[in-house]
């Protein structure tokens, strides 16, 4: 089915064009609310792994390390920094189209040629196309003269396409060589350039093999972990060992025992070695050297 566009060569009057304005709107592409930094630096902060590192920084500083604390700290940050900003560009992917559109456009209005700004494009201009020029909004060419336009923004074709009278040429493309005139059929949102910029931020790009396998690899080892370390807990519990009971007390026993190995070695010269190693005073045995060479 064709369209069937309405020819005035001369161009809309300006009463006109200044009514569809207040209509349509202004000829920009349409921005979608950005989360606040905050939150998307937030995001790497508190994801799976980021909070598997916070916790072994933690246990770091329990187990009085610091320097090995400070260092897996430094990691998250460093980490979250890095993926903040390749997430920031690509959410401004979408705004980036926005420099493909010119800020003037030449146009036919009242039967004069006149430059306006290109957000005041309504449709049913006619637009003057020459080469060099980028158009700003969706046009179906009614006049060319060995018009060619590159389109390689929308389509990634480096060859200049050439489009003759009932083409459409649209926003975000420009022209390489000839000259034309055409009809704005669709401005701002409604132009294809405007449906990109759409999808580029609706698509949910897939993690990639890498991260999957990170992923994978990272949660195994996290359950592997917890599993060691509540089975070793277990165990410990049920043969009785605690952390008070790990380490002896001193008493006054020890004391008394140690002096009473003293006295041999003050009364009579000889010299007192212990023959157990062991943290418990009770099972030390004194051996004792006399000055003559005999052990008792």
């Amino acid at each position: 089915m064709e369209t069937v566009v309405e020819v005035n060569h001369l161009g809309l009057s300006r009463q006109e064009a200044a009514e569809r304005l207040h209509v349509q709107g202004p000829n920009r592409l349409p921005s979608a609310p950005r989360p606040p930094i905050w939150r998307v630096l937030g995001r790497q902060l508190v994801h799976f792994f980021a909070i598997m590192l916070w916790v072994a920084g933690l246990l770091a500083f329990v187990a009085r390390m610091p320097q090995l604390g400070t260092a897996i700290f430094a990691v998250i940050v460093v980490n979250a920094l890095f993926a903040f900003l390749q997430e920031y560009r690509a959410e401004r992917a979408a705004e980036r189209l926005r420099v493909l559109l010119p800020r003037h456009v030449t146009v036919r209005r009242d039967g004069a040629l006149s430059e306006i700004n290109a957000d005041e494009l309504v449709t049913g201009d006619l637009v003057v196309l020459r080469p060099g020029d980028r158009i700003s909004a969706d046009l179906t060419l009614i006049e060319t003269h060995n018009l060619g336009l590159d389109a390689s923004t929308l389509t990634g074709e480096s060859v200049p396409v050439r489009s003759g009278d009932g083409d459409t040429a649209y926003a975000g493309t420009f022209v390489v060589n000839g000259a034309g005139d055409g009809i704005v059929s669709a401005t701002g949102s409604m132009t294809r350039l405007a449906g990109i910029a759409r999808l580029t931020r609706a698509g949910h790009r897939p993690p990639s093999p890498l991260a999957r396998e990170l992923d994978r690899v990272v949660r195994t080892i996290a359950a592997i972990a917890v599993g060691v370390g509540v089975a070793f807990f277990i165990i410990a519990t049920r043969s009785g060992c605690t952390l008070s009971g790990s380490l002896p007390e001193p008493s006054v026993h020890g004391v008394q025992l140690e002096r009473r190995d003293q006295l041999p070695r003050r009364r009579y010269g000889s010299t007192v070695r212990s023959t157990s190693r062991s943290r418990s005073p009770r099972c030390r045995r004194p051996l004792c050297a006399a000055g003559r060479g005999s052990l008792t």
